[in-house]
């Protein structure tokens, strides 16, 4: 079979989790399959870290903006010139008039959930678009046994179509440095970002239903009561919520303790959630909750939403609270930094559970999606 894998991803996709699940699924693809070939649809945000994948991948290079009404007609006739069996978006836009077997990665259903962080255009684009993927796609792949049940719910009728098909985080990148080579590096990192001393981390994008507001009401709680003074560091872009969480943090006398980061490179991502005395993400509504495994992947014990998909990843492996309940956030903060059989406890848990997530699994598990649509063909 010939499988297109489109990867027009914009600056904003790809720092976020679907531009590190399209872009690691791409690559270990092509390392573990040697009966299909592969041909991946980049722009110039994409092109540069597929171009390792070349010649074993075809990489077509394609200016069409994604969300756009151009790649509803010309995305389709590109797949007809390619002659590519299957298409696969990595999230919830399939062209309308696509003319072969399709399949979409569906994150999460979030504008349905929470329509009140969403536009009336967004919502109204939202809807027509999700409808005809699920009209579309004969298989729908998502990251979570929530997001299936929460898709089931509001269309029954794709419920034959699901795959579920879980991410992972990157493998431990600072296991080649020597003790002074990743102090000097910690350091520089730190220094960047304005961050000394024990700090405790976030890392997400900055819109309501990541709940950073009540994490900042719950923090301010445990300041003023802990002999270790510690800095909480929200890093992510900074969009429309900065000002709001901002002027809440330095009303509350927090300016000094309260970091917000803005947009933190990949590469810096190591150091910080290594060096974190605690992660923390207590979000109302999640299809995955990446950056919770990534911690995990470090050692790093983690505080996260006893909901959504947060509870299902997390398993037994973080502390588990209420989002809505700012006290039992702040109880679980102080719990973890003041309680080291918790704190150890956690950690190991999650380096445990962490290892049981890989992108090889990810990718065969794909491959296994793209073998039923070959086989149904037949």
């Amino acid at each position: 079979m010939k499988i297109a894998l489109d990867l027009r991803l914009t600056p904003k996709i790809m720092a976020g989790g679907i531009g590190k699940y399209a872009v690691n699924l791409a690559k270990h693809l092509i390392a573990i399959d040697n009966d299909n070939s592969y041909v991946i649809i980049v722009n110039s945000e994409s092109a540069e870290c597929l171009k390792e994948l070349q010649p074993k991948a075809e990489l077509f290079f394609s200016d069409i903006p994604n969300l756009s009404f151009k790649e509803h007609y010309l995305i389709p006739r590109i797949i007809k010139k390619l002659k590519a069996d299957i298409y696969h978006s990595p999230y919830y836009v399939v062209p309308a008039f696509i003319g072969c077997a399709c399949i979409s990665t569906i994150h999460d259903i979030s504008p349905l959930k929470l329509p009140q962080n969403f536009s009336r255009t967004a919502l109204i684009y939202y809807n027509f678009m999700l409808l005809n993927t699920i009209k579309k796609c004969k298989r729908i792949i998502v990251d979570s046994n929530q997001t299936a049940s929460d898709l089931t719910e509001k269309f029954p009728e794709c419920e034959d179509k699901i795959r579920v098909i879980a991410l992972a985080a990157q493998t431990n990148r600072l296991q080649n440095f020597s003790a002074q080579e990743y102090a000097a590096k910690s350091a520089k990192i730190k220094s960047k970002y304005g961050i000394s001393g024990d700090f405790i981390f976030y890392l997400g994008n900055l819109k309501p239903h990541k709940n950073l507001s009540r994490l900042i009401k719950a923090f301010s709680h445990i300041i003023s009561a802990m002999d270790t003074k510690y800095t909480l560091v929200i890093g992510g872009a900074k969009s429309d919520e900065y000002k709001k969480l901002q002027s809440k943090a330095d009303n509350m006398g927090l300016c000094k303790s309260v970091i917000f980061t803005g947009f933190i490179d990949e590469d810096d991502l190591p150091v910080l959630f290594k060096e974190s005395r605690l992660f923390v993400y207590p979000s109302l509504y999640e299809g995955f909750g990446l950056p919770v495994l990534e911690a995990m992947a470090y050692g790093t014990p983690v505080l996260t939403s006893n909901c959504t998909s947060l509870a299902e990843l997390a398993a037994n492996a973080a502390l588990l609270v209420d989002p809505y309940n700012i006290k039992d956030i702040s109880d679980g903060m102080k719990k973890i930094l003041t309680d080291k059989i918790t704190k150890d406890r956690i950690a190991a848990a999650g380096l445990i559970r962490a290892g049981e997530f890989t992108w090889e699994k990810t990718a065969k598990q794909t491959l296994g999606v793209y073998a039923e649509l070959s086989k149904n063909a037949k």
